[in-house]
């Protein structure tokens, strides 16, 4: 009996290391940043395919058409409101998903990752021991 592929058989194995450089720890951060701006792409895919905006932006353009189409002259008017219609939902969408890209500039610097803003980035890894405040005492 021949062996089943598997599409994961020739993927190799997801391994995670912590980032101690600066250059590996700017590339991390870019690497964040960069993938919540990608959310916005998908987020404003979900909205704008989502049946309830479908079924308004349809609703919208059939009111519409019946107010203005009444003779075969009407069309020329008819298409600058349906991509006006469309062009309002596409801007709704836009203004919907602006947070997006204001947390990927946030979230891409070294005051999102340390908490004090004007400290420059260590060094040196930090270290997951505690030291016991009264040692010296």
């Amino acid at each position: 009996m021949p062996a089943t592929n598997y599409p994961t058989q020739n993927v190799p194995d997801l391994t995670t290391t912590l980032a101690y450089t600066v250059p590996k720890k700017t590339a991390s951060l870019r690497l964040i940043s960069d993938r919540i701006a990608q959310q916005r792409q998908t987020a404003a895919r979900a909205i704008l395919l989502h049946p309830q905006t479908l079924i308004l932006l349809a609703l919208t353009l059939i009111i519409l058409f019946q107010c203005l189409y009444k003779t075969p002259s009407d069309w020329p008017l008819l298409l600058p409101t349906a991509t006006g219609c469309i062009s309002a939902v596409l801007r709704l969408t836009r203004y919907a998903t602006r947070g997006y890209l204001d947390e990927a500039e946030r979230v891409g610097t070294w005051r999102w990752l340390y908490s004090n803003p004007t400290a420059p980035p260590p060094t040196k890894p930090p270290t997951t021991r505690t030291e016991n405040p009264r040692k010296g005492i």
